[in-house]
């Protein structure tokens, strides 16, 4: 089924620089620190979409050596069957401090129903992870509200420098279904990172 609307908007530290898009996406409006970006038409089952944005350098992190994540890429495909499958690349720096061994992903599986109050319980399915294009360990805890996946092998401490890791997952529930169009509202990066994060692709 063909998703009639996607909105995403991003904010960053600091004044927009410059910002971008592909042709199935348009700017709706922006101020100093925020941009929102609206798609133009239909999207066919399995399309992507993308949007970058800039901001001066030096407001993320002060120390260039530091921890951090350089580019967090996210890949969303919309299935026939209301499905998403999510593909995240998440390239970051580590200088044995805090990703010694790995990295974790927390996933929300557990939202609140704004309209009926109700308790929605999503899908959530690991498909693939990687890093550095091989296949990597990982293990998946139960958080409160959803899933935390470690990833990385508890005996093995990871080369200092740049990793790449991939992850691939399915959800669902996540499209909303209204009598003009339908919606998708995807929050790409997550709130429970420790890292600043240099840049941001969708």
């Amino acid at each position: 089924v063909p998703v009639a609307r996607v909105t995403c908007s991003v904010t960053v530290p600091g004044d927009i620089i410059s910002y971008n898009h592909d042709e199935t996406m348009k700017v709706t409006g922006s101020a100093d620190r925020r941009v929102n970006f609206e798609s133009t038409r239909l999207l066919e089952p399995r399309e992507q979409m993308w949007v970058s944005v800039s901001w001066p350098a030096g407001l993320v992190q002060t120390e260039q050596t530091g921890e951090r994540i350089i580019q967090f890429d996210s890949h969303v495909t919309v299935n026939p069957d209301r499905t998403l499958n999510v593909t995240e690349t998440i390239t970051v720096l580590s200088a044995g401090s805090q990703i010694r061994r790995g990295i974790y992903r927390d996933f929300p599986t557990l939202y609140k129903d704004p309209d009926s109050n109700r308790r929605i319980l999503v899908r959530f399915d690991i498909l693939e992870v990687l890093r550095n294009g091989n296949p990597e360990p990982y293990k998946a805890e139960g958080l409160d509200n959803g899933t935390r996946v470690y990833i990385g092998d508890a005996d093995k401490l990871l080369d200092q420098g740049i990793h790449t890791y991939r992850i691939s997952y399915r959800t669902d529930r996540q499209l909303g279904f209204f009598p003009e169009h339908d919606e998708l509202n995807w929050n790409v990066t997550g709130t429970g990172w420790s890292f600043a994060i240099d840049q941001v692709t969708y």
